[in-house]
């Protein structure tokens, strides 16, 4: 089975944790001012643009150099690693990559197109409140996080043997760390909300 330098690897996990990190935070950032300046469109528009694009190009390429990781330089080598390693669990992996990347551009179209067609943006007044905001975007980042260190885990610790059935397992641990975080978030938006409305 493939290896690779085991200070080298984690290295390169260490990347791949530290890059994750802060595409989420500018993700977040940009969302937020995105809210502040009454842009509820514009930006997600072009977020969506860009993740269906992503998408598109793995498919022809066939490969995984047009995800977000394979677009830095630096973490190249951990996914031709991760390829090597998972073998026919790879494809499976770049497909369901794709599909995650088709789902959330086909969301972000939804909802600029029905942002766009709103007459008023009172409605969406209260999402821009950091006091909501704030521990979504809290529980989305642990629960990316938790899922990337068990995903990078699974592979650099499993056997021939072991990684057969990866996808479906990851399938399952996805499951398992993204019910509770929508449960989290459902149960602050509904706190929130609570809160505002005796305030009112």
């Amino acid at each position: 089975m493939p290896t690779i330098d085991p200070a080298r690897l984690k290295k390169l996990r260490m990347k791949q944790l530290l890059w994750t990190n802060a595409l989420c935070i500018v993700f977040i950032v940009l969302i937020y001012f995105a809210l502040q300046m009454n842009l509820y469109s514009s930006y997600p528009f072009i977020f969506g643009i860009i993740f269906f694009a992503l998408a598109i190009f793995s498919m022809m390429k066939k490969t995984m150099d047009t995800n977000l990781y394979g677009l830095i330089p630096s973490l190249k080598e951990l996914m031709e690693y991760e390829r090597d390693r998972l073998r026919e669990e790879y494809p499976k992996m770049r497909w369901s990559h794709i599909i995650y990347q088709l789902i959330i551009s086909i969301l972000i179209f939804v909802h600029s197109f029905r942002v766009r067609r709103t007459e008023t943006t009172d409605d969406l007044s209260l999402m821009d409140h950091p006091l909501l905001t704030g521990p979504v975007f809290l529980i989305l980042l642990i629960a990316l996080n938790i899922s990337l260190i068990s995903h990078a885990r699974d592979i650099d610790t499993g056997t021939n043997e072991s990684l057969k059935g990866f996808m479906k397992r990851r399938t399952l641990v996805g499951l398992a760390i993204g019910i509770p975080a929508a449960l989290l978030i459902t149960a602050s938006m509904l706190i929130f909300f609570f809160a505002a409305a005796r305030q009112s």
